[in-house]
């Protein structure tokens, strides 16, 4: 049997996976709905109510309103990385180490962090810009992949608005269109409570604004500065260039089987197995995003 080599990441799944995973841009905002432990099907549910309040008083009783309750089914999705390392790329090479037999330590640090990176960007790309089929879509290209990302979901249901490849000198004027465009509804629950409320854009539109903001004497060099907009935080992630999105936190969810056995990553040194100087990377993991109350969500895009 393969023995397991002892890493920073090795045979501590979840804390490897807080690095590639939850800790993407995306992800690590406060108040995305994030569900672990999801094997198969996850069932995101959204609820409105409209005319539910009455004038006068009275003495009877008169069913009135309508409750909406939304849900979209969604399968969680599986990824792997199978990846062969040979020990003798490294014995001279890193740090003058050479050894009989196994990668030298750091080398396995490395891999793993290097992995976990690898996997963070590919997870924070597919969010926003994975779809089911090829071809264009608001302000860019979809990439091929095994479910719809956030886009996708929103293109052609969300409250869209006409958007222009976005500049230092118009990101402001765009970001408040995008503000205005959000339904009644729901801006009055930003107003009462900012921080429930997000402004995605790419991570070259936040650059724009911070620029914009810079120009008005503000400090955004602070390596804690959150960028905001009436109070809202707004996000950087890794969105086409020149789209923006803009809703309540608790409407973007992603689902995964983080926490599940079948949630694993390995390095293995295969010399006892296969007489193979060699060491394997071994990864499987599963999600899936999904959208609430889609219709209460602004999308700016072309």
């Amino acid at each position: 049997m393969a023995s397991t080599i002892t890493s920073s990441f090795a045979g501590k799944v979840t804390d490897f996976y807080a690095s590639a995973f939850l800790e993407s841009a995306t992800l690590s905002t406060a108040g995305i709905t994030i569900d672990n432990n999801v094997q198969y099907k996850y069932i995101p549910r959204g609820f409105s109510m409209s005319n539910i309040i009455a004038t006068g008083s009275t003495c009877s009783w008169s069913d009135a309103g309508t409750t909406t309750v939304t849900e979209d089914p969604k399968e969680v999705k599986a990824f792997h990385i199978n990846k062969t390392e040979c020990y003798k790329d490294y014995y001279n090479s890193w740090n003058g180490v050479a050894a009989n037999d196994g990668l030298p330590s750091d080398v396995e640090d490395a891999l793993a962090k290097t992995t976990a990176a690898t996997m963070k960007a590919n997870i924070e790309s597919l969010l926003w810009k994975g779809s089911l089929a090829t071809g264009s879509t608001t302000g860019g290209t979809y990439t091929k992949t095994m479910f719809d990302g956030f886009v996708k979901l929103l293109n052609g249901n969300a409250v869209e608005i006409a958007g222009n490849t976005l500049s230092t000198s118009n990101i402001t004027t765009k970001l408040g269109q995008a503000y205005d465009a959000i339904p009644d509804a729901v801006k009055s629950i930003i107003n009462q409570d900012p921080s429930k409320g997000v402004i995605f854009v790419s991570f070259k539109a936040l650059g724009f604004y911070k620029q914009a903001l810079a120009q008005q004497g503000i400090n955004t060099t602070q390596s804690d500065y959150k960028a905001t907009y009436l109070g809202i935080e707004v996000r950087g992630v890794d969105l086409f260039t020149n789209v923006i999105v803009a809703g309540l936190r608790e409407s973007f969810h992603v689902a995964s089987n983080i926490g599940l056995p079948d949630a694993t990553i390995n390095i293995k040194d295969m010399y006892g197995v296969t007489l193979e100087r060699n060491a394997r990377i071994e990864a499987e993991w599963k999600y899936v995003p999904a959208v609430t109350n889609v219709s209460q969500i602004v999308l700016v895009g072309f």
